[in-house]
């Protein structure tokens, strides 16, 4: 099956909207199955974009900084956001906020300051992360392959499996593409 989800909290039964985001990913399965070959974030959400628009999310068009999607944290004088974070994309009826992640989802902790970010947005009632099945590297002089999606799982369930950190979501979705 293509993708893989995880939609925590576990107890709970995913929105419709889940599987419909996950559509997205197996849509282009072709193109970004990571078991196949290595994947770039940007590359992926290129790719995706349009499917996402479609579904009626907003997406990062680009890297400069009139194709980025700033959400607000803060607000100062006048309404204006005075802290912002840079986000894949968020559908602003539903409130879901989407991270699409490669290799440093683990390797570089993008997992947690994707969580944290996400957490502190205004208007966001879902997170959505999508990392791959699998990331291939060279360390060594020899190829390391690690499971990133795995990874994650195993976060979330800390999480969501404690009482120790509430995140203020009614729920997250974990993607491996």
């Amino acid at each position: 099956m293509y993708p893989l989800f995880t939609y925590y909290p576990r107890w709970q039964r995913p929105p419709e909207w889940v599987t419909q985001l996950a559509g997205v990913f197996a849509e282009h399965q072709s193109f970004i199955d990571s078991r196949s070959g290595a994947v770039v974030s940007n590359e992926v959400l290129r790719l995706v974009c349009s499917t996402l628009i479609a579904m009626g999310f907003q997406a990062e068009s680009s890297k400069s900084s009139d194709g980025q999607l700033p959400r607000p944290v803060f607000f100062g004088e006048n309404g204006v956001p005075t802290r912002q974070y840079k986000i894949d994309s968020y559908h602003p009826e539903l409130r879901i906020a989407l991270e699409i992640e490669a290799g440093r989802a683990v390797a570089g902790n993008a997992i947690y300051r994707d969580i944290v970010q996400m957490a502190l947005l205004v208007d966001v009632d879902y997170a959505a992360v999508a990392v791959p099945l699998a990331y291939r590297y060279s360390s060594a002089g020899k190829t390391q392959q690690t499971e990133p999606y795995r990874h994650c799982i195993s976060i979330l369930e800390a999480i969501y499996g404690g009482r120790r950190l509430d995140l203020p979501f009614q729920g997250f979705l974990l993607i491996g593409y």
